[in-house]
């Protein structure tokens, strides 16, 4: 059966007249019903339509892409989408949403992008087996890491974070910057994580040898938890702050209730003037407590070792002459 000329010319004359929808035509159409969404729908709703496309990541994907064109506002709704949909193991959408986000130079949203972007491959290693596949996410990971930490892509409640990261990759000048970041937070003592960061702050400044900064740090960590005194004067000292580390010795000796301690403490205060040649005030702070311990022969004993050690030997000789009238 042959086809009706009145279809036939129906249809030619629909052509000629362009009555039929080009491409140019349909995809303006759908662009116009785009922008349409974006203003009408709510947002909640349309997180819910983009994190339920699961069937097609690329209709997905070109969805927003056309969306972020139309309304620049909408970007936070796919950062948020693209984080949701990692939380619930969406990685595919998470992908395809950040592609569409790198697109945008946005500062803020490059902080938040970094974050996610972090996020995603961190997540992608470890659910990988593949060697190759875990070496280049590794990379990809240190690459985040490092352009985070050179550009400042960070806000300082984010910095213990990102130190944690670098320090799990082995990154010790990213970690540097996130941690310098952190020190500027010092009077913040109401920070819960602030001791976990000075301690790894003094600890790094002080593998460095920057003893005067883990110093400073240390001083805000013992208002915190004042058993890293110890840890403090030791650190003064190396820094060349002698009668600080005397000073806090002797301030622990004075506070402590144990005997033992107490002996240590005064040696530990003997020392650090004596490695800073301060031998005066050595033999002074000797000389003001040698007669509580004549009845402990081996402390005294380390006593006149150290007048011996500071060519104190009339002081030396006295205090042996002490020693053995308290003997006889």
């Amino acid at each position: 059966m042959s086809p009706s000329p009145v279809i036939d010319e129906s249809c030619n004359e629909y052509t000629q007249r362009g009555d039929i929808a080009s491409n140019k035509e349909i995809v303006f159409i759908f662009l116009i019903f785009l922008f349409v969404l974006a203003i009408l729908y709510p947002e909640k709703m349309l997180r819910k339509q983009v994190l339920a496309e699961k069937s097609n990541y690329e209709l997905a994907g070109v969805y927003l892409e056309n969306m972020l064109r139309l309304e620049p506002n909408n970007i936070k709704l796919m950062l948020a989408a693209a984080d949701v949909s990692l939380e619930r193991g969406n990685l595919d959408l998470a992908e395809k949403l950040l592609e569409v986000l790198r697109k945008n130079d946005n500062p803020a949203i490059k902080k938040r992008l970094e974050k996610i972007e972090f996020k995603l491959f961190k997540t992608q290693l470890a659910h990988s087996n593949d060697a190759e596949y875990a070496a280049k996410k590794k990379q990809q990971l240190v690459k985040i890491l490092n352009q985070v930490a050179q550009q400042h892509l960070f806000d300082k409640k984010d910095a213990l974070l990102w130190y944690r990261n670098a320090t799990a990759l082995s990154q010790k000048k990213a970690a540097k910057i996130f941690l310098e970041s952190l020190v500027e937070k010092l009077s913040q003592k109401e920070d819960p994580s602030a001791k976990e960061w000075m301690i790894s702050a003094w600890t790094l400044y002080a593998d460095e040898g920057n003893y005067k900064k883990a110093a400073e740090i240390l001083e805000q960590l013992v208002k915190i938890d004042p058993s890293y005194r110890d840890i403090l004067a030791q650190v003064r000292a190396a820094a060349g702050d002698f009668t600080q580390s005397a000073d806090l010795y002797m301030l622990l000796y004075r506070t402590s209730g144990s005997y033992e301690r107490k002996k240590e403490y005064l040696l530990k205060a003997i020392e650090a003037l004596k490695d800073g040649k301060m031998y005066d005030e050595a033999v002074a702070l000797i000389q003001r407590y040698e007669n509580d311990y004549l009845h402990d022969e081996a402390m005294v004993q380390k006593l006149i070792k150290y007048y011996l050690s500071m060519n104190k030997i009339e002081a030396a000789q006295k205090l042996s002459l002490k020693l053995l009238e308290k003997d006889q």
